[in-house]
């Protein structure tokens, strides 16, 4: 079931960006697209960024997604970026908001699945976006590549003997002064 989903969004999503050059507007299409493929009560959750590296700006619209994590290096804040929305395929009309906003050189960006923060430990406690957010922030300074391996080891010593019953994905994008 889920690996049918999956190749579906796949296919719809490159249709859409060789098309659509706005997150909100590429998920609504996407929503349309998975609504009529897919059996009712079956969704995508789904984040969507577009970098515009030019003038320094992010688009991002989310669907039924987990909150991305945006650290601004100048101001060492976190921003927590959420946008309302159903995942996809839920309902045929369902209106998608977009935020833009601003980057710069070291910034970087935590895009993660509810894998992640609902993973649990023997006493049923789950890891929480709290605890990610610290666990990122604590390893800001690794690689991208090594930071998301060791946000995932962190996620399963938090769980200790209990096995991941969700996709556990973890993006992590380090913005530099003219490459990402």
């Amino acid at each position: 079931g889920a690996g049918i989903l999956a190749a579906m969004t796949k296919s719809a999503l490159r249709s859409q960006i060789e098309h659509e050059f706005s997150p909100r507007q590429v998920l609504e299409n996407l929503n349309k697209t998975l609504y009529h493929l897919s059996e009712k009560n079956v969704f995508v959750t789904f984040a969507c960024l577009l970098l515009n590296k030019n003038e320094g700006l992010i688009k991002l619209a989310t669907a039924g997604h987990p909150p991305v994590f945006h650290y601004a290096a100048v101001a060492q804040h976190v921003q927590v970026l959420r946008t309302p929305g159903l995942g996809l395929g839920l309902r045929l009309e369902t209106a998608f908001e977009e935020l833009e906003f601003a980057w710069q050189a070291d910034d970087r960006l935590l895009l993660y699945t509810d894998g992640i923060i609902e993973a649990a430990n023997k006493s049923g406690e789950q890891f929480e976006e709290e605890r990610l957010r610290a666990c990122w922030l604590q390893h800001l300074s690794l690689p991208v590549h090594d930071l998301c391996e060791t946000v995932i080891n962190s996620v399963r010593e938090f769980g200790g003997s209990e096995a991941l019953h969700d996709d556990v994905t973890v993006v992590s994008i380090a913005m530099k002064e003219n490459v990402v």
